[in-house]
Formats: C-alpha cells, structure tokens, sequence
C-alpha cells in the first residue's frame, strides 16, 4: 500500500538536522533567502501596508478624497503583489531543485 505523499507524487523530504551536517534554516534566513530569490512580494507587502495605514489615518482625521484614493492604491497595490507572487511561483517551477 503506498503511503498517501506517493499517491499523489510528492516526495518524502526529510527535515533537516543539524547533527547530519545540514544547516538549519530559520525563519529570518528563510525570509532573506526568499525575498532575494522575488524581491517584489515584500515591496509590495510594504506599499500595501503603508497604503492601508495613511488611508486609515486619513479617513480619521476626516480627509475622504485622501481616504478613498489610499484605499485605491491599496487594492492596486495588492494586485501586483499577488502578480508578483504568482510569477515567482511560475519561475520556480521552472528551476532543478538542489
């Protein structure tokens, strides 16, 4: 009987440890690895981020036209960063694995 990863053609990978020589990676050098490899999704995390919380300080202080137009740059922003996301995916799907 196969065990249910092969049924659907993943691989078994082991979890890396430190006592077979593998060097374990943690979450800041994951990010770092990640953010070299698609530099684009925490930029765009970053202007969405920064949309969000001027529009929301705007709609405090009573500015709607300001408001309104941060809440557009957000969803705009928010589009590309998924776009972004995606193409990444879609190149490394492309790449040997190590």
């Amino acid at each position: 009987m196969k065990e249910k990863n092969e049924e659907f053609g993943f691989d078994y990978m082991p979890i890396p440890r430190e006592d077979l020589g593998a060097p374990i990676e943690t979450n800041y050098d994951r990010f770092i690895r990640k953010s070299k490899e698609n530099p684009f999704v925490p930029i765009g995390m970053g202007v969405t981020t920064l949309a969000l919380s001027y529009g929301l300080y705007q709609m405090k202080t009573g500015d709607r036209k300001m408001s309104q137009r941060m809440m557009r740059v957000r969803i705009v922003a928010q589009g590309a960063t998924v776009v972004a996301l995606m193409v990444g995916v879609l190149m490394g799907v492309g790449k040997p694995s190590k």
